[in-house]
């Protein structure tokens, strides 16, 4: 039965180089853009407010805008992450504000101008993944692709119930632009002129720089695979005594997706299928998304289910942990022997592990029609020592002829008679004589 033990199987950490190409196309288009998602207008097409006199800004926020690599809104603790984000700032070159109005007077205006290049301050980013939180600074200039440092390895006990490790992130700044700007208001004034009181609006002007801000704040939640998968072998059950001309199934229990499951016999593949249909799609910010659906394609006689959604089993697993799972089976026509036979899978992101397994394999038919110096020799030879290849079970009863005539007790009977008859013809003899 198979085990989520880690001992029991092997966990290939290194990147692939066959990792699915919508993945990393994806990932190169976002590290490629990153650098214009900072300080742009509004490169993810907000929708645009109305400048006002106190708030100049059209638009200005922070925003994280993908994982990589990823697949949707899932990345890989196995991989190196890193979050794709963006602050930007859209405000007008000029802009005339009308100023209340004082009493009788008319009113005034505020105008603003020759707007400086807009900055982001205070800018950091704050994340939070197994238990553990992180705050950085962030530079309005780089450090994008912003590294995020996530442990590998084993599930924490608080976070093993789901399929998926959440990854939240909070972004935070205050984006500053600074402007010239003039200002004009009229004020009352009043004054004798004889026995008259005069009144009239005078102008006032102030002119100078401003600097204008705005608080920016945007939090999301990003999905992690993570912890080990396990397999459950259906068939063949056993790791000996095994024909060698049947089909092989096994469980996997995956808590990371596949992007190919293979069967390989001694090195060699010997069936594989494709589960996912992989596809890009533009984000909203101009970023390409991976996306997948299930949609298996195969080669070598492969037969793959999945569950649609991911189930907990606790009599196959030794935590309580969910998992989705694959069933497996193939056409395997193996030769005698001992056997290694692996089925690999490799994850979205070109991590691959390994469940192997060792098998001896016989045929029972060979034992009968073979035998020292027939045609068959070789399929006899398997049988003919003591070792892995075949236990004392797997030897076949050796054929035993049909009971004859046993002619040694046949003779004993007959020669019962034979003895008595002479015993008395001597002692016969005996009395004449004397």
């Amino acid at each position: 039965m198979g085990k989520c033990a880690f001992a029991a199987m092997l966990l290939l950490l290194a990147e692939c180089a066959n990792s699915v190409f919508e993945v990393e196309s994806a990932s190169g288009h976002n590290s490629a853009l990153s650098p214009m998602l900072l300080g742009a207008k509004n490169p993810c097409g907000v929708g645009l407010r109305a400048a006002s006199l106190e708030d100049p800004f059209e638009a200005a926020y922070v925003r994280a805008v993908a994982i990589s690599p990823s697949v949707g809104n899932v990345t890989s603790d196995l991989s190196n992450v890193s979050l794709v984000w963006s602050w930007a700032a859209s405000f007008p070159t000029s802009a005339a504000f009308p100023l209340p109005s004082d009493g009788n007077c008319p009113s005034g205006h505020f105008e603003i101008r020759n707007p400086g290049a807009a900055r982001l301050a205070d800018g950091k980013i704050s994340y939070g993944y197994k238990g553990a939180a992180k705050s950085i600074p962030l530079g309005r200039q780089g450090g994008n692709p912003f590294p995020l440092e996530l442990p590998k390895g084993a599930l924490f006990e608080s976070g093993s119930l789901e399929l998926f490790a959440p990854l939240d992130v909070v972004l935070e700044g205050r984006i500053e632009v600074d402007y010239d700007f003039r200002k004009k208001e009229y004020h009352e004034s009043c004054g004798m002129m004889g026995d008259y009181s005069v009144c009239g609006c005078e102008p006032e002007f102030e002119s100078g720089r401003k600097t204008y801000f705005k608080d920016a704040r945007h939090e999301r939640t990003f999905l992690v695979e993570n912890g080990d998968s396990c397999d459950f072998w259906l068939n063949p059950p056993l790791q000996k005594r095994l024909s060698g001309g049947q089909g092989a199934s096994a469980l996997l229990l995956l808590r990371r997706m596949p992007s190919k499951i293979s069967a390989i016999e001694n090195g060699r593949e010997i069936a594989s299928v494709f589960p996912y249909s992989f596809s890009l799609e533009k984000g909203e910010c101009g970023e390409e998304i991976a996306m997948a659906v299930f949609v298996p394609h195969d080669k070598g006689g492969v037969r793959l289910n999945a569950s649609g959604s991911p189930e907990r089993m606790p009599q196959l697993a030794l935590e309580n942990e969910e998992y989705l799972p694959f069933h497996f089976g193939f056409l395997w026509n193996a030769t005698p022997g001992r056997k290694n036979l692996t089925i690999a899978f490799e994850d979205s992101f070109g991590h691959e592990t390994n469940f192997t397994r060792e098998f001896s394999v016989r045929e029972p038919e060979g034992w009968k029609a073979g035998g020292i110096g027939s045609e068959n020799e070789g399929a006899a030879t398997l049988f003919e020592h003591g070792n892995d290849f075949a236990p004392p079970s797997s030897y076949p009863a050796q054929e035993r002829e049909a009971p004859g005539l046993n002619t040694g007790a046949l003779a004993f009977l007959l020669g019962v008679p034979l003895l008595i008859g002479a015993s008395v013809l001597l002692r016969l003899i005996s009395n004449r004589l004397g």
